[in-house]
């Protein structure tokens, strides 16, 4: 099966999972038509590296350091593609538009920087997406096992997250009800 990576370059952590698809030539997948392979989190913690609202170099530094042994995955999984996003920690940034610049030429990836909206909606879809079974979620937990604590307590903290919040793009409160999730 073909495999596909994803990057978040987040403010605290720089995420990298890489999934299998099923059926690349689709048009349209739901959640069975993919498998998390690796699900790898190294806490960068870039927000640090803003000092008088400016991304230093040493922020780059740490983002292109992360990013580089992420990419050794992507290779080693030989991904057919890998996508980068930045949020906050690089979109609020004075220099924004240099240091993503830099980022990208130092490592050779295009680096898509969400808005805050597009940011608010992806992390909603995903809260609020439907849970998978446990013989998908044991397949995919790089971190612990379904029938763990921590797994639990993470399965009930994102169930009372999207309990409360608000898609922000279609305002719907809940998974059944966002229009956007059967995009």
């Amino acid at each position: 099966m073909p495999t596909y990576g994803v990057i978040d370059l987040g403010s605290n952590s720089i995420r990298l999972v890489i999934y299998e698809v099923k059926d690349d030539r689709r048009s349209t997948y739901s959640s069975k038509d993919f498998k998390s392979i690796i699900n790898d989190k190294v806490m960068a913690g870039l927000a640090a590296f803003v000092e008088d609202g400016v991304f230093t170099p040493d922020g780059v530094d740490r983002a292109v350091n992360v990013l580089k042994s992420h990419m050794k995955r992507v290779r080693y999984f030989g991904c057919k593609r890998v996508d980068v996003f930045a949020t906050a920690v690089l979109r609020n940034a004075a220099n924004c538009t240099e240091a993503v610049a830099e980022i990208e030429r130092r490592c050779g990836l295009a680096v898509t920087l969400l808005s805050a909206r597009d940011e608010a909606h992806l992390g909603f879809v995903g809260a609020a997406a439907p849970p998978r079974s446990s013989a998908a979620r044991s397949s995919t937990s790089a971190a612990a096992p379904p029938s763990s604590p921590a797994s639990r307590a993470a399965a009930t903290a994102t169930m009372s997250a999207s309990a409360r919040v608000r898609c922000p793009r279609s305002r719907a409160s809940s998974a059944t009800s966002c229009p956007c999730l059967s995009r």
